[in-house]
């Protein structure tokens, strides 16, 4: 018997540790959503809350709550430091333990990636594209004007999306599925593309939405009809096919 496992197996026993995720944590943890390709965290820490140490895969966060905090890492290493509400960072795989410092509940939204098989390799911005379609033509999410691009590796692109009152988004496409992460309380109107618009809905901040995209790509856009900006975390899934 050879003392190497060969690389099938070895990408079998990767996938099938990759698919046991930690178990969540009720007190603090509650899977928004699951698929077999990520699963969708809300985690809350209350006042000067100290969770246990515990591991996770590489994952995508969004942080709905300013927050100042004492990590520890499994090492023994500590850091302390702030962070602002409604930032993204993308974490690697790691085992830590955190504890809020601070006097209010924290709160992110962490997109763990199940079969996240190398670390993250930041993708550079692509160039902005000059001119918009004068018609009705559909532009590509990425290109539509109120979606600035913030971060992309080899997993997801995330764009930071921002419709002031009474602005309308061009028809744009979705070709990926996508995790949208509201950062502020907003009324909006929706129309498909070739279809009327829809009613008026109320969106709050801290809401999560996972929506199918990579097997039925859809066009559509915004109206904000409120009277507060739109504001929310777009991370489109590169590799959901």
């Amino acid at each position: 018997m050879r003392g190497l496992l060969g690389p099938s197996l070895c990408t079998f026993l990767f996938l099938a540790a990759a698919q046991n995720l930690p178990p969540v944590k009720p007190h603090t943890e509650k899977i928004e959503f699951e698929n077999e390709q990520i699963r969708i965290l809300r985690i809350r820490y209350g006042p000067h809350e100290v969770s246990g140490m515990h591991s996770h895969p590489q994952r995508a966060v969004v942080r709905t709550t300013d927050r100042h905090i004492r990590e520890t890492k499994a090492n023994g290493q500590t850091e302390e430091r702030s962070a602002r509400a409604n930032e993204f960072v993308w974490v690697d795989a790691g085992t830590h333990s955190i504890e809020n410092l601070g006097d209010s509940t924290i709160e992110t939204i962490e997109i763990e990636f199940k079969q996240a098989e190398s670390p993250s390799v930041r993708v550079n911005a692509p160039p902005l594209i000059e001119g918009m379609p004068k018609d009705s033509s559909p532009v590509p999410v990425q290109n539509e004007p109120h979606h600035h691009w913030i971060f992309e590796n080899q997993y997801v692109r995330v764009l930071d999306v921002v419709l002031p009152r009474g602005e309308t988004t061009f028809f744009h496409t979705h070709s990926h599925d996508n995790v949208a992460v509201r950062l502020s309380e907003s009324t909006v109107q929706k129309q498909d593309m070739g279809k009327d618009w829809d009613r008026a809905a109320t969106m709050l901040p801290s809401q999560v939405a996972f929506t199918a995209g990579s097997t039925n790509p859809y066009t559509h856009r915004l109206k904000n009809v409120g009277t507060t900006p739109f504001h929310v975390i777009d991370i489109e899934l590169l590799n959901s096919r």
